[in-house]
């Protein structure tokens, strides 16, 4: 089968048939051929779609992480809700016995002072402490945040 060039003007390239094997050659030197408009269009829907579906599954990321950690907090503010009001509750009655364990030696008004005094500098110091750990939590999704910034760099660096 013998392969047919066609020329298109006098000097231009002839052109390859598909049969034709091998990089181009101009002057015995392999040329990088170009894609075409078609395939440079194709390559950057491509591009267009993958980032798309990289943007939805770093939302779905997202939206898994801040959803665990969510109910994550939930969970353990009920539990200390519960405990807490137990334990408010469990406190209380041994300090009105402690009150009434004091009357004996103090005016009943003087027992109670002094037990108050006392809850009330354990409080304070029991919700600084609590308000300094609240203040540690964080519920923002630091990997998602982390995972976007890097394919943000790599799409960057790709398309420049």
């Amino acid at each position: 089968m013998a392969e047919v060039r066609r020329v298109h003007e006098e000097g231009d390239e002839p052109v390859r048939s598909e049969q034709e094997k091998g990089p181009r050659l101009v002057s015995g030197t392999p040329v990088r051929e170009t894609p075409s408009e078609g395939s440079l269009r194709d390559t950057a829907q491509e591009l267009i779609s993958d980032v798309g579906d990289l943007l939805r599954t770093e939302l779905q990321m997202a939206r898994q992480e801040i959803t665990s950690d969510l109910s994550g907090l939930v969970s353990a503010t009920v539990w200390l809700t519960v405990g807490g009001t137990a334990v408010f509750l469990g406190v209380t009655f041994l300090l009105l016995a402690v009150v009434f364990a004091l009357a004996s030696a103090l005016t009943l008004g003087g027992a109670a002072l002094l037990v108050g005094g006392v809850v009330l500098i354990v409080g304070i110091i029991g919700s600084v402490i609590g308000w300094n750990r609240l203040r540690s939590v964080n519920p923002v999704p630091r990997q998602t945040i982390n995972s976007v910034r890097e394919d943000a760099e790599w799409l960057r660096d790709r398309t420049l």
